[in-house]
């Protein structure tokens, strides 16, 4: 007599889950190809993951991607293997809660993953921003643009509209200025991250600081000190304006200013202020007096990095 059985059925569910938790996400999805008692079980084992997808992205790593919304397992797109992504994408994407998107993997990721919670998109042209037609990508969470140089004002105010955006993070820009902040709608933001938008105007961002109450993380770096109109003035202090936003965030834990232009006295005393502060950024405009002043009444403080002593403090 024959025996028909399988190693499928040697095992119930709740073990092959078990035993699949061990397997990298990877090699889970490849198996799936294998027989359809097959992919029945892996499709069954990967409806209850959750998914981050990672576009093969040379400026990109790991820590960035997973980064974007915890508890996730990562999966590498290669864009050269476009047409099998599509496919798993139609079968899976109820399972991918977050991703990066390139212009190859936007529409696929776009059209196909309806339970999207944060998004990193990589270095797209100002069109494709500025289209934006997919249901999926207006009611994120997490946001993260990198290396979408030209992305203006028009086209960002699209994805901060979203009622429940916590996060939003823009690396490497010349063009935002801020406008954009006035379509804000969510007063639930945990973060807040500019690093080289060189358009960026703190006049802007003051306005919108009733927005950000709930804030935990500030991040400028490499912001040049610009007025409304975009214009460089050594006179415009852009630490006027940021005082402003530090006076609303009263729960702030993490703040970095690198490269911004020359610190004033008010600027500290708000940081003084933050009696929830943990971890601190400056560069060498701070004086002695300004440190001493702020490790003195910022109990909170665990970590203080600072340019002109080489680290951490």
């Amino acid at each position: 007599m024959s025996c028909t059985k399988t190693v499928l059925d040697y095992l119930n569910e709740d073990c092959w889950n078990l035993v699949l938790g061990y397997v990298p996400l990877q090699d889970v999805i490849r198996t799936e190809r294998t027989c359809r008692q097959w992919q029945k079980m892996i499709l069954a084992y990967l409806s209850h993951t959750r998914i981050c997808v990672k576009v093969d992205y040379r400026f990109q790593d790991d820590e960035e991607v997973t980064g974007v919304v915890q508890n996730t397992h990562c999966v590498i797109l290669r864009e050269k293997y476009m047409a099998s992504f599509e496919s798993w994408t139609l079968k899976l994407g109820t399972s991918v809660v977050a991703g990066s998107c390139s212009e190859k993997s936007l529409k696929v990721i776009g059209e196909n993953c309806p339970n999207l919670e944060g998004v990193m998109f990589l270095n797209l042209p100002e069109e494709m921003l500025l289209n934006n037609q997919y249901e999926n990508f207006r009611h994120l969470r997490k946001l993260r643009f990198i290396d979408c140089i030209p992305m203006t004002d028009k086209s960002l105010s699209q994805y901060i509209a979203s009622p429940v955006l916590e996060e939003l993070l823009i690396c490497f820009n010349v063009q935002v200025t801020g406008q954009c902040f006035t379509n804000i709608q969510s007063a639930n933001f945990k973060a807040l991250v500019f690093k080289y938008c060189k358009a960026l105007a703190c006049q802007l961002l003051a306005l919108a600081k009733e927005h950000f109450s709930e804030l935990t993380k500030l991040v400028l770096e490499g912001i040049n000190a610009v007025n409304i109109e975009g214009d460089f003035d050594e006179k415009d202090e852009p630490f006027g304006d940021i005082v402003l936003v530090l006076d609303k965030t009263k729960k702030l834990e993490y703040l970095s200013t690198w490269e911004f232009g020359r610190y004033l006295d008010n600027f500290f005393e708000s940081v003084c202020q933050l009696s929830c502060l943990k971890e601190l950024e400056i560069d060498t405009y701070a004086t002695d007096e300004n440190i001493v002043e702020v490790t003195r009444r910022c109990q909170q403080l665990r970590v203080l990095k600072y340019q002109a002593c080489g680290g951490n403090v």
